[in-house]
Order: C-alpha cells, then structure tokens, then sequence
C-alpha cells in the first residue's frame, strides 16, 4: 500500500480523529440531552427526517467506498495522478463522504448547534484539503494544474 503521509496535512490524523468525536458529542447533547436548538424538528416528523437523511448517507458510503478503493487498491507505490472514477467527478471523494455523514445527522435531528458545528469542520477539512493540493499541484506540476480546472472541489459535476 503506498504511503500518502507526507501529502497530508501535519494534523491530518488528530484533526480526522477528533472531529467525529466532537461533533457527535455536541449533536447527542443537543438533539437528546439539552435540546437547545431542536426546534425544527417538532414540526417535521422523525421517519421523515430519516428518509430525507438517508440519501446524503448512502451517498457518503459510496463516494468513500469508491476512493477507498482507488487509493488503497493500488498496489504500486509510484505517485501518479489519479483523475478516473470517482476522482473524475470531485476532487475529494473521502472527504465529501465524510461531509455528508454528518449531514445525515444533523437532518435527522435538524439541531442548528450541530449545522454550525458542521460549517466549523467544513472550513477544517477544506484546508487539509487546500495543503494537500498544494503540495499535489508540487509534485504533479501541470498535469494536476489541469485536473483542477476540469474537477471541482466539492460539487460533483454530473
């Protein structure tokens, strides 16, 4: 399996540890506990909550399978520029998957603490993401100058 550690962010690891682990605490606390900022969610029934939940969910799995599969199925240890399947379509699969699992919970409780939560680890992983590509943009020079410009970020084109 080749070793991506030194394209990632220095707190990489920590931050993607940590950040699950806070936000799912803040979201139990206020969609359980405290109830602070849970008011949509009496006016919108739970099993619709879900359903409306469950596609951002099924969603995250698939673009995280995909990337894993990608990344860790490679088996050379050469750096290339990966800009097929799901890297032709988001620039960040695993992390968007990520993304959108804590989209899930917030529409299935609809607590605001936790969507202001999410816009916090939005802006974290958006600039693991912006160190990776610069270090990307180093080592693949031109090449991943262009995937850039061809695939966005976040929103997949469809």
């Amino acid at each position: 399996m080749p070793d991506y550690s030194d394209t990632e962010h220095p707190y990489n690891h920590l931050l993607q540890g940590t950040m699950p682990i806070a936000f799912l605490a803040l979201w139990s606390l206020d969609s359980f506990v405290f109830r602070i900022s849970t008011f949509l969610s009496e006016g919108v029934g739970l099993p619709f909550r879900i359903a409306l939940g469950i596609p951002f969910l099924v969603l995250a799995l698939y673009l995280m399978s995909k990337s894993h599969q990608v990344i860790f199925g490679d088996p050379g240890g050469e750096r290339h520029l990966i800009d097929s399947g799901i890297y032709g379509r988001v620039r960040h699969p695993m992390y968007l998957g990520s993304l959108l699992i804590y989209v899930f919970f917030i529409i299935t409780t609809l607590s605001m603490i936790s969507l202001i939560a999410w816009i916090a680890v939005f802006i974290v992983i958006d600039r693991m993401a912006s160190f990776e590509e610069r270090y990307l943009l180093e080592e693949l020079g031109n090449d991943y100058a262009e995937y850039v410009k061809r695939v966005p970020r976040w929103l997949p084109r469809i």
